[in-house]
Parts: C-alpha cells; sequence; structure tokens
C-alpha cells in the first residue's frame, strides 16, 4: 500500500496507482477509503467502467446498497454484457429485499452465460 501511496505523491493521476489502492484497502476490509479511491479515480477517468463496477462492489459490501445499486447500475447500463456488473447487481438487489429486481437481473446473467458458451456443430 504504502508503494501505492507513493506513486501518487509522485503522479496525483497515475490511473493504476489511484486503482490499485483502492482495491487493496476494499480486501482489507477499509471500505470507506475504498469508495473514496475509485470515486477519485471516476473523476480522473468518467469513462472507467471496471472502477464503477468495483464502485458499486464497495458500496456493497458497506452495505450501501441504494449506492451500490444506482452505481451498478450505471454499469450495466454502460456496458450491458458485463457479467460482474450484472451479479453484483442482481446480490445488492437481494440484499436489499427487491426479489424481482434480484430475479431479472438472473436472467440477464442466464443469457449472458449462453451467449458466451461455444456452440456445438
Amino acid at each position: 500500500m504504502r508503494a501505492f501511496r507513493r506513486v501518487l505523491e509522485l503522479d496525483e493521476r497515475n490511473v493504476s496507482a489511484i486503482y490499485n489502492l483502492p482495491s487493496v484497502r476494499r480486501s482489507r476490509g477499509k471500505l470507506d477509503h475504498a469508495i473514496e479511491g475509485f470515486r477519485r479515480l471516476l473523476e480522473v477517468d468518467p469513462e472507467d467502467n471496471q472502477a464503477r463496477v468495483a464502485l458499486g462492489r464497495a458500496y456493497q459490501l458497506g452495505n450501501k446498497l441504494d449506492a451500490a445499486i444506482g452505481t451498478l447500475k450505471s454499469a450495466v447500463e454502460k456496458e450491458p454484457g458485463l457479467v460482474e456488473a450484472h451479479r453484483f447487481l442482481s446480490e445488492a438487489y437481494e440484499l436489499k429485499g427487491l426479489k424481482k429486481a434480484a430475479a431479472a437481473e438472473k436472467r440477464i446473467l442466464e443469457r449472458l452465460d449462453r451467449a458466451e458458451r461455444p456452440t456445438s456443430r
């Protein structure tokens, strides 16, 4: 973690360090720091949908379900085939008690899974 912070001291817009530091923090359970870091990354690169998914996941892990759902919905709108975003969105809906929305996301996941499987001749 020190290495990422040092890189950011030298270059505050280093996308790799901006992304990896909150990822490490999230894995260590420092969710508020992770959320702040992923938000910062989206400020630097608003089109980074992986950062958007990571932010949504951090919100979800921190039980900030409304923020998680909004962020993950934005991710799937920008990239409808992003399996990871649909999976996390389904989980967030379930945690929120929104069973129909969770089921709809699971159906999307099933369609995406079928589309990725090779077809036999």
